[in-house]
């Protein structure tokens, strides 16, 4: 897609999860190339979290009934959500602005959230997205803004009609 905002100078926030740039793999963004993306001035890079997004044997996908993103577990206690969750947000919020200078935003991986782990957040990143199919109400604040779910299988063209 960057290719498609710099022909048209279209600006972009994308939300990475930030465990991908730092593993050896060929079909995430590098850190180099958030660099490039960031220093254009069209992409600004957030956060996804770092590994809350499902990444085990399930492929990222939204486990129903299970805890997606930031939930708590049943039964999890503070301590154990601290370890999983929270120092997750954080360490996310770290490398990005590590690796780029600074963050603004905070994409709830499946739109889900929690409210031990909303202060944080909202403390962290002054811009955070939610997954609602409806238009942002700005005069609201930005937190828990809406934002559509995009896969590989998204019709854009749809999306944007």
């Amino acid at each position: 897609m960057y290719p498609i905002l710099q022909e048209c100078g279209v600006k972009a926030c994308i939300s990475v999860i930030v465990l991908m740039p730092d593993l050896p793999t060929d079909n995430f963004c590098t850190w180099n190339q958030l660099r490039e993306m960031t220093a254009s001035g069209l992409v600004e890079i957030g956060s996804h979290s770092y590994r809350l997004h499902n990444l085990g044997g399930d492929g990222g996908n939204f486990e129903s009934g299970g805890a997606n993103g930031v939930e708590r577990r049943p039964n999890e206690s503070d301590t154990d959500f601290q370890n999983r969750v929270l120092d997750d947000i954080q360490l996310s919020h770290d490398r990005i602005a590590e690796e780029l200078g600074g963050v603004t935003c905070f994409a709830y991986p499946f739109g889900c959230s929690d409210p031990d782990a909303k202060t944080l957040v909202d403390e962290l990143f002054p811009v955070t997205l939610m997954t609602m199919p409806k238009c942002a109400d700005l005069a609201k604040g930005l937190h828990d803004l809406p934002r559509f779910t995009v896969t590989m299988k998204t019709d854009l063209g749809k999306l944007l009609r």
